[in-house]
């Protein structure tokens, strides 16, 4: 029947559709940093966010998964894949989307770790500029920050019950890997 297949399609959700079920119902309850999950699906998917699901095929994925490698880099192509990955999936297990996970298959493009360090001179009017800091706090923090190397968020979730100083010791409860 045309007229039921056309408005079938008519009817069909689009991506903005998908993912802001998927961030309330699951993001928002169920990730470390649900903003971060909105944040990137507004810079990298929310460009094809009025398209129908069944616009978004396999190819279509890989199509615009290079066209972002080949224009911003390949790590936000690999996170705009794991996003579209996870909307999918979610909808799917939930049995609120009955297609196949148009992300099925498709690699991520190798990243390249990056390791930078402040050099001698770099090193230095860092901490020039934190020692000319009025707030003791702030400048604690950037100490904080330089001589162990840890991420922003642990030291600001830091608290005196980690910390041992009798073994001189710091134990972080939660890092971003999940691991102590």
């Amino acid at each position: 029947d045309p007229t039921k297949e056309r408005n079938k399609k008519r009817n069909e959700n689009n991506l903005d559709d998908l993912f802001f079920y998927y961030y309330e119902k699951h993001a928002k309850q169920h990730t470390k940093r649900p903003d971060t999950a909105l944040k990137n699906y507004r810079l990298y998917l929310s460009k094809i966010g009025n398209k129908r699901l069944s616009e978004i095929t396999k190819s279509f994925v890989m199509d615009y998964h290079i066209s972002l490698k080949n224009s911003i880099s390949g790590r936000t192509a690999n996170i705009m894949l794991t996003l579209l990955k996870a909307i999918y999936n979610f909808s799917i297990n939930n049995n609120d989307y009955e297609g196949n996970n148009p992300t099925n298959g498709i690699k991520k493009f190798k990243e390249i770790p990056r390791a930078r360090f402040l050099d001698e001179v770099e090193r230095d009017r860092f901490l020039e500029e934190v020692n000319n800091l009025d707030d003791v706090i702030m400048k604690s923090f950037f100490l904080i920050l330089i001589y162990t190397g840890q991420r922003k968020t642990n030291v600001l979730e830091m608290s005196w019950n980690d910390i041992s100083l009798n073994s001189k010791k710091w134990i972080i409860p939660v890092t971003k890997t999940a691991e102590n």
